[in-house]
């Protein structure tokens, strides 16, 4: 073998490993671009406060749930956690307080730690603090208060969403931006969902996944609510009747493309919402829709009519024991008068009731068959016209009366 044939073996050795190291490099490099670094978190059992702590850690359950579906942090899960520390001695249960809790996480090798508690005080009142575990430190406090045990689910969404939030500005999502186009038709249901805000768009060519964003405010700080694979969304952290602005962005690996136009989404009313409040007081239910003149209406023309309803009732009976009262031997006259007097306060009292009656029946005639609450809207095309929030919307109404007929018709409407 000659020494050239040995040299060239040699730098063929010396090419090969510095090509195996750099490509090891690159991938290291781009391993450490891509990966999504995420903070544990350990949930404590909420306190329970003039409640039951089933009841407490039943919010405490329902929070874990709504935090995970953020996937904003790894979560510990409860069971998960018992065994640990069932292994080191240590027990979950009675753990409420935050010094107890940070001992707690240290040893659960968690970031941060949920404390809650609930409290029943004529209405719920959620309260949920983030604490650091390195150095103690509260990262993070929040409450929410329900009237009743049915708006509890929606009061702990919205705490998860904000806690979301919070936890997300430790989340590594994308290291660098390229040239990905921002989905195109991208719609937010407007009030057409009593549940939830839904965002639809059309995929993007190249794109494996897209960055939801969600303000309160057009302009305002649009923070990451979900990531996710699919061309539509469901928003259920939001509060009936509120609108929230909405922006996209396409992904792929560790990339990611510009934000897309916002679009604005409110969650509708319920039908319970609308009936319960009618059952109430006539006109209320239709106010609560947004038909705020027939809501005016109907509330004033039960007031009034109840009030004369009640004057005149007052009448009749004031009346009624005048003529009860007269003693033997009083004149026909006074008694024929008294009589008569009574009589006629009694028609106006049976006027009075029936005029109330009647606004109370056309107020639940004009609910039931002459309201938009019996209309199922679907977005056809939506399109913002300027800045000042000006759009075109063209909807497709699908009107379900109170028997099996349908009708089909089609509107244009303009929002200012």
């Amino acid at each position: 073998m000659t020494k050239l044939n040995i040299l060239c073996i040699i730098l063929n050795s010396v090419i090969k490993k510095i090509s195996i190291t750099y490509l090891l490099i690159l991938i290291c490099n781009n391993l450490s671009y891509s990966e999504t670094i995420k903070k544990k978190i350990a949930i404590m059992d909420f306190k329970s406060e003039n409640t039951s702590s089933t009841k407490a850690n039943a919010v405490r359950n329902l929070f874990e749930t709504a935090l995970h579906k953020t996937e904003c942090a790894d979560i510990l899960e409860r069971n998960q956690m018992e065994t640990l520390l069932k292994e080191q001695g240590f027990q979950l249960t009675g753990c409420t307080e935050s010094d107890c809790a940070v001992n707690i996480g240290k040893l659960l090798t968690a970031d941060y730690v949920m404390i809650g508690s609930l409290n029943k005080m004529g209405k719920y009142t959620i309260t949920i603090r983030l604490v650091g575990i390195k150095d103690g430190t509260l990262r993070f406090a929040d409450e929410e208060s329900a009237e009743n045990e049915d708006d509890l689910k929606e009061k702990i969404d919205l705490l998860a969403a904000r806690a979301s939030a919070e936890l997300s500005k430790d989340v590594a999502i994308v290291t660098d931006e390229i040239k990905l186009d921002p989905p195109k038709n991208f719609s937010a249901s407007y009030g057409d969902y009593s549940d939830k805000i839904r965002l639809k768009w059309d995929p993007v060519k190249g794109a494996e996944i897209y960055y939801i964003f969600r303000s309160d405010t057009k302009n305002g700080n649009y923070i990451m609510v979900q990531k996710t694979g699919a061309t539509e969304f469901s928003d259920t952290s939001v509060i009936s009747n509120k609108g929230y602005y909405y922006k996209l962005r396409s992904g792929i690996l560790d990339k990611i493309g510009p934000f897309g136009e916002p679009r604005e989404g409110v969650r509708g009313k319920t039908k319970f919402g609308y009936y319960s409040r009618n059952i109430f007081l006539p006109g209320l239910g239709q106010y609560y829709y947004g038909n705020n003149t027939k809501g005016y209406i109907f509330m004033s023309g039960f007031a009034i009519t109840g009030a004369l309803a009640g004057i005149c009732y007052y009448d009749y009976t004031r009346k009624q024991k005048e003529y009860d009262k007269l003693k033997f031997g009083t004149s026909q006259g006074t008694i024929d008068r008294k009589y008569n007097a009574a009589e006629k306060a009694a028609l106006y009292s049976n006027i009075s009731l029936g005029l109330m009656t009647a606004v109370y029946v056309i107020h639940w005639i004009d609910a039931l068959y002459f309201n938009d609450i019996n209309t199922k809207q679907t977005v056809a095309s939506y399109k913002d016209k300027n800045e000042d929030n000006i759009f075109l919307k063209i909807n497709i109404y699908n009107v379900y009366l109170p028997t099996s007929e349908k009708r089909y018709e089609a509107g244009i409407g303009i929002k200012f």
